[in-house]
């Protein structure tokens, strides 16, 4: 316990008595390694969340989730990392002043699971701002749950498509506005 107190106040400077509780709770209550323990706090360091409420609740989680070798510790800061900056770019994208909400945050990592670019989730964005002119999550996923529908993974399918539709399109407005087609109509015209 000493061991990790040292090194818990290299990260965090002098420990409170909470802090050597919750240090103490998690060795000895939840069972988590030294070097489990250790890797939690640098990774709590490294995102700005320090307090031991913050801290406990990751190690209640990491226990039930029986991650408690420094591999498994390891990959999960990573996981939670790349989840962590993901969010916090479309965060950043989205103008957001504040953190995503819950429900924000279901949205952000369904797309985060399914593979979408934050390219992808921009041109989405844009979308949504030039349709409806507000930021919408729901609207949002809908395109993206349509792009992913049609095949599309980049930006550039996107627009590419677009593009042919609009010339599809040209090309029957043109046809259209030609006139109709007078020889459809010469059987009924050499009638009379």
């Amino acid at each position: 316990i000493s061991e990790l107190f040292t090194v818990a106040e290299s990260a965090l400077g002098k420990l409170n008595h909470t802090q050597q509780n919750s240090i103490i709770w998690m060795y000895n209550y939840l069972g988590l390694k030294k070097e489990v323990i250790v890797t939690l706090i640098f990774y709590c360091l490294r995102i700005n969340k320090t307090n031991s409420g913050y801290i406990e609740k990751i190690a209640y989680s990491w226990s039930e989730n029986e991650i408690n070798t420094l591999s498994a510790a390891q990959e999960e800061v990573q996981r939670l990392c790349s989840a962590h900056d993901y969010s916090g770019k479309i965060a950043k994208m989205f103008e957001m002043d504040r953190r995503p909400t819950p429900k924000q945050t279901e949205f952000i990592n369904s797309w985060r699971e399914a593979g979408f670019s934050t390219d992808l989730i921009q041109l989405a964005y844009e979308k949504t701002r030039d349709q409806i002119n507000k930021l919408s999550f729901d609207y949002i996923n809908k395109i993206l749950l349509s792009w992913k529908d049609s095949g599309f993974t980049t930006p550039d399918q996107v627009r590419e498509a677009e593009s042919a539709f609009r010339r599809k399109k040209g090309t029957a407005k043109n046809q259209q506005s030609a006139g109709p087609d007078v020889e459809k109509y010469k059987v009924v015209i050499n009638k009379f």
